[in-house]
């Protein structure tokens, strides 16, 4: 098996050499092998105390080590693919496909100087001390971090054995077909989660010094298929391939298909990783964080209740919570601890910015200025900890840690709604979506049953999530994934019906505030009237969906 390094040892003298992983059951010209050939072949001679000769070289077994390199797909450092250019020190020509190594014309033959460039009007100099180049054994000492991402890469894709996922993993599928026709095909694909920073990039990348690429799809017979399949965290991903013309590919999520087979040169797609109540559900703030309560004064946010009136403005004004979105005391969440007020937020949480309105908190940067004190963010790390909240204002905004934040998040990875694979802008935001779409839920926990949020039936069951909020993600997430046409055709009555909402809610507070109190309740009693057959032709659609996409 292609997993599995075996490592055989022989004749002094013959030299030491292994197969590259994508090549290990093909000839060097792509074709398949009737018997697989892998593993490393070490001459002895190359072992300390083999060769005592005056003229001996790498005798001190860290040959193994770089044919090692070559079996985890590394290439030398010096490599000349001369494919694109005959000058080695050209950014056209690859080498090792790894950007952190400078270019370099050529080998240091078997000894260790004290400084060598190659290509001396290039950054950086040559790599004397790198397993994957000819200096003698004293003088290997390294591989690069970009060198081990490489690795990591070619173990996933071609190495790692078939194996079930964890239950906090989803596998990831990718088919691709070479054109049928002979010609240079180029593939290249970046998946990438929008909720951590977790990225697998599969494509040509132009640095300062050089070009990343994991190899060629070229290399392969035409009409080969070629597959890629790798766990990955539950999240949401972008997967953004770009291809010239003649080539298909195809990718699938736990054995379902997302993407049929596409030919299309180059596209963007959102994909969900993981069952959608477990993508859906780290959406909130930790419950270390800490909110201000009229009469209760500062709190953390793990003791806040539904009824508590919490600040959620600079000038001093208090807002009812009344539900909390999604709450969990127990449930482990990962959260962006924005320095220097320590907020720690979900990263598709909102959070209000100077001059940029509610954006993701994945968005913040070092810098950046926090509403409404316009602190500037100092500092930003990754913390883990127990217990999720997620509490609903009537405003639609919360102080927490001091910092004007949002109750809602972003579904996409924009602070925008965006239609398609080209991630087209539309003027609704996130934050006007997420308060018009709870309008209802509002209305129904104002005026006809305040304790609504306090059922267990409202969230026992969607992993804290109130239900309100588990179909209306749920629905959501599905809405985006679909075509253009589709998602621009479904959007269109659903913005209309929810800027009735808004205008309904803009009526609503001016009889309030006359206390008209006839006008509160036949506005009351016609939404309350419609929900039931609004209810049910959203519950249709989420149990009957399209088959297939459209």
């Amino acid at each position: 098996n292609s997993y599995d390094m075996n490592v055989y040892f022989g004749g002094a003298n013959k030299g030491s050499y292994t197969f590259f992983p994508e090549l290990s059951s093909r000839d060097a010209f792509g074709q398949q092998l009737e018997q697989p050939i892998d593993g490393l072949f070490i001459d002895i001679s190359n072992l300390p105390g083999i060769d005592t000769s005056e003229f001996a070289r790498n005798t001190l077994g860290k040959t193994l080590i770089t044919t090692t390199g070559f079996w985890m797909g590394l290439y030398r450092v010096f490599e000349d693919h001369g494919k694109w250019t005959d000058d080695p020190c050209s950014l056209e020509n690859p080498q090792d496909y790894v950007a952190d190594t400078p270019q370099q014309a050529s080998a240091t033959e078997f000894n260790c100087p004290q400084f060598k460039d190659s290509c001396p009007n290039l950054p950086g100099t040559d790599s004397i001390n790198n397993y994957m180049d000819f200096s003698s054994d004293d003088c290997l000492t390294e591989f690069t971090p970009g060198q081990f991402k490489r690795m990591y890469l070619v173990w996933a894709l071609f190495r790692q054995p078939d194996q079930t996922c964890s239950v906090d993993e989803a596998l990831f599928e990718l088919q691709i077909t070479t054109p049928i026709e002979d010609r240079d095909f180029k593939f290249s694909w970046i998946l990438q989660s929008i909720s951590e920073p977790y990225v697998f990039n599969v494509s040509r990348q132009e640095t300062i010094n050089n070009v990343e690429d994991l190899f060629d799809y070229d290399k392969y017979e035409a009409g080969a298929t070629i597959k890629h399949d790798f766990c990955i965290p539950h999240g949401s991903y972008i997967l953004t391939v770009d291809q010239n013309t003649g080539g298909s590919f195809q990718v699938s999520m736990d054995g379902q298909i997302l993407i049929p087979l596409s030919t299309i040169e180059n596209i963007s797609y959102n994909l969900v990783a993981g069952p959608i109540d477990l993508v859906l559900t780290n959406i909130c703030f930790s419950g270390e964080t800490f909110v201000h309560v009229q009469e209760k004064g500062q709190i953390l946010m793990k003791d806040l209740q539904v009824g508590d009136k919490v600040l959620t403005t600079e000038s001093g004004k208090f807002d009812t919570v009344y539900s909390f979105g999604h709450r969990d005391v127990s449930q482990e969440g990962k959260f962006l601890q924005l320095g220097p007020s320590n907020l720690e937020i979900s990263p598709h949480h909102m959070v209000f910015v100077q001059g940029r309105g509610a954006i993701p908190a994945a968005h913040v940067k070092v810098g950046d200025r926090l509403a409404p004190d316009m602190i500037a963010v100092t500092s930003i790390q990754e913390i883990t900890r127990r217990g999720v909240f997620s509490p609903f204002t009537y405003s639609g905004k919360i102080l927490v840690n001091g910092v004007l934040a949002s109750n809602y998040i972003a579904l996409q990875d924009s602070a925008v709604l965006q239609i398609g694979d080209s991630s087209i802008p539309t003027p609704f935001t996130f934050q006007w979506l997420g308060h018009s779409f709870l309008f209802p839920y509002r209305l129904y926990s104002l005026f006809v049953r305040e304790d609504y949020a306090l059922d267990n039936s409202n969230s026992s069951s969607n992993n804290g999530l109130s239900r309100y909020s588990y179909y209306g993600l749920l629905f959501a997430q599905w809405l985006i994934q679909q075509k253009p046409w589709m998602m621009s055709f479904l959007f269109l009555p659903i913005i209309l019906v929810l800027s009735l909402f808004n205008i309904l809610e803009v009526v609503l507070n001016f009889c309030c505030q006359s206390t008209c109190s006839i006008c509160v309740w036949a506005i009351s009693l016609l939404l309350l009237a419609s929900m039931p057959t609004m209810a049910t032709r959203i519950n249709n659609s989420l149990v009957h969906p399209p088959k297939g996409r459209t």
